[in-house]
């Protein structure tokens, strides 16, 4: 079973050489504030091989997964945008997954998405680094339920667990994260592709 995970922390935004500011990037095209687009999913991974946590023994993370979409809003030509996600630790076979809402100023495509997480989580910034990976930054992290100060050991975000870079994958990589069952069966499908 999955468990919901909450951030708490002011997260700084970071600005990475090489991102992306043309504003044509998939990121773009989902974010573009228009009800419509040719892009309403999107989902991003990485997983940390051994080479690369043994070389960085500070990042605790060794997989992540981020989906987002947008969806149409209660009133006509409306819209929002989502998040779900999901990361797993070192010596933690158990999977923490967070969601919230997203946004982005409409008048500056290229820039940072800020999205918050649920029950005041805190929160990240993700900017497109080319058209198929983007760069997810966090800043402090506490993992775990609001009401619970119980210490997670190693089961929790470490001191070099702030700068994640995720590669665009299948649809059907997230779907552990999509609550939709309507959504999850059209991607199983193939009928929902982005």
């Amino acid at each position: 079973m999955l468990s919901r995970i909450g951030f708490f922390a002011s997260l700084p935004l970071v600005v990475l050489a090489g991102t992306a500011s043309a504003g044509n990037t998939r990121l773009d095209a989902l974010f573009n504030n228009q009800a419509t687009g040719p892009v309403s999913n999107i989902c991003y991974i990485r997983h940390y091989d051994k080479a690369h946590l043994a070389s960085h023994p500070k990042q605790n993370v060794t997989d992540m997964l981020v989906y987002f979409a947008r969806k149409k809003g209660d009133e006509a030509g409306s819209f929002y945008y989502t998040f779900d996600g999901q990361v797993k630790f070192r010596d933690s076979k158990k999977a923490f997954t967070f969601a919230g809402d997203c946004s982005r100023d409409a008048d500056k495509p290229g820039e940072p998405v800020h999205c918050g997480i649920d029950c005041d989580g805190g929160g990240f910034d993700a900017v497109a680094k080319d058209d198929k990976s983007i760069v997810v930054t966090t800043g402090g992290v506490r993992l775990g339920d609001p009401e619970d100060d119980t210490p997670l050991g190693s089961k929790g975000f470490d001191t070099d667990d702030q700068t994640f870079l995720l590669q665009q994958t299948d649809l059907k990589n997230c779907l552990p994260v999509i609550d939709d069952d309507d959504l999850k069966a059209q991607i199983s499908k193939g009928v929902v592709t982005q």
